[in-house]
């Protein structure tokens, strides 16, 4: 993905037009649900959290890409 020395953020669009990201998570983001759910996790907890999104995350996220986009081809289709 090739982006013009812009900072990525979900939803930023390649400069081909071609790709966009679909998910961005920070070890913020994963302190903060904790905190939102009263957890307490220690910052090694958070790592190896991170570490798990980083190698497997993409994988969960995949899971239901398709089926999303699936139901928007659908509808466009069906138009």
């Amino acid at each position: 993905m090739k982006c013009k020395g812009v900072e990525l953020h979900q939803g930023t669009v390649s400069d081909d037009h071609e790709e966009t990201i679909m998910l961005i998570c920070a070890k913020d983001d994963i302190r903060g649900y904790a905190e939102d759910h009263k957890t307490k996790l220690t910052e090694k907890q958070v790592e190896h959290i991170f570490q798990r999104l980083v190698h497997k995350g993409s994988d969960y996220v995949m899971e239901q890409f398709w089926s999303v986009l699936e139901c928007q081809v659908m509808i466009e289709e069906s138009k």
